[in-house]
């Protein structure tokens, strides 16, 4: 049995660290690559005193601590993901490679890719360096609000009927489509606009929101056909994080 689970999670470990970032094929991807990313990524300042937040609740959205948690996360894998598309010659596409080999060989840093290294390897260089924790614990209580839901396959679909990319209107298509709200403030499904005062990283969301993007981020597996598989990897890291 443990046989068979590493080779069913051992490619898909070795992509749980970017089954969040939405990642797609580029030519080539290198172990020296994918700490280049995480890297700029981690370097990231995110302390409150070097974050600008465009809204009026920017005083209470630096207070709550489960949220800043969620869009620490999120700026993080921003950050990666623009490190990935400028060193790809700024295409304007995310020009990660979901390969298992250098990917594996950055988690297992040269050791034996077993199923107990890779996961160590990937909440050690990624999940905590990233503060992706409090992402990953929040993902599994969005999969079961989704499977809970009478009819969500049908729902999905026609949410991606929109197009390729449809709007989520911040998170609120959802609930028009009778998921269940799940944030418990007003700012869980508003846009933000950050700031880094050091200059270093500008986001702005227009169209998502803590609440669209950890919606999205099953519908967007369900689409690729990975919803189940990427469950077993989130519940994997959460289990070797302790929570």
């Amino acid at each position: 049995m443990r046989k068979t689970m590493f080779s069913l999670s051992l490619p898909l470990l070795a992509a749980a660290i970017f089954l969040l970032t939405q990642a797609v094929p580029a030519e080539c991807l290198t172990a020296e690559d994918v700490k280049s990313y995480v890297d700029a990524a981690k370097a990231l300042n995110l302390n409150g005193d070097n974050l600008k937040i465009g809204s009026e609740s920017a005083e209470e959205i630096l207070k709550d601590d489960h949220f800043m948690a969620l869009l620490r996360g999120r700026l993080r894998i921003a950050r990666l993901l623009r490190a990935a598309s400028d060193a790809e010659g700024g295409e304007g596409t995310y020009a990660l490679h979901v390969e298992a080999g250098p990917i594996v060989a950055f988690l297992c840093q040269g050791g034996v890719p077993t199923l107990d290294r890779l996961v160590q390897g990937a909440v050690e260089q990624v999940v905590k360096p990233l503060q992706l924790e409090a992402t990953l614990k929040e993902l599994p209580r969005y999969y079961e609000a989704i499977v809970g839901t009478e009819g969500w396959q049908k729902k999905f679909s026609k949410i991606m009927g929109e197009g390729e990319y449809p709007s989520i209107q911040r998170g609120k298509i959802f609930h028009i489509a009778g998921f269940p709200e799940i944030g418990d403030k007003p700012y869980y499904t508003a846009a933000m606009e950050i700031e880094l005062k050091d200059d270093t990283m500008y986001l702005s969301e227009w169209d998502a929101s803590a609440e669209g993007w950890l919606y999205s981020f099953w519908m967007r597996r369900w689409r690729e056909g990975t919803m189940e598989t990427a469950k077993i990897a989130v519940d994997l890291l959460n289990k070797a994080l302790g929570q």
